[in-house]
């Protein structure tokens, strides 16, 4: 079952371990199936599957890794946990290194403007 498909049990056994690299795509995938208010958002961000992870958590996961878990169980990566030391560091970090990559990657959003209305006569504007 996916993760968001299991019920808490009682029963279940969960493990809080230190993040890995390889963890990034299933904290990422986290992210993605709750953006929709707490439901899977995938439908949401059709064309840019990580940018919700790339909003939520990958600044952490980047900048300040040793400070980063996961929750497991028994089916795998299920939830985590991130924190940073010092909160000014990291939001200076975010802006100067952690936000030019997100304006590199992602390309600022163009209006269609198929169904505009033709400007007025005269420019106006």
């Amino acid at each position: 079952k996916q993760w968001y498909q299991r019920r808490v049990r009682a029963t279940c056994v969960y493990f809080v371990r230190p993040y890995c690299p390889n963890n990034q795509e299933d904290l990422y995938k986290i992210c993605l199936l709750n953006a929709d208010n707490g439901q899977d958002g995938t439908h949401l961000f059709p064309g840019h599957p990580d940018i919700i992870g790339d909003r939520g958590v990958g600044p952490y996961l980047e900048l300040s890794p040793d400070l980063a878990y996961v929750l497991t169980d028994d089916a795998g990566v299920c939830g985590y946990v991130l924190g940073v030391l010092d909160t000014q560091k990291f939001y200076d970090d975010v802006y100067e290194k952690w936000l030019p990559k997100m304006c590199a990657k992602y390309n600022s959003p163009q209006p269609d403007r198929t169904n505009w209305a033709p400007p007025p006569p005269g420019g106006g504007g």
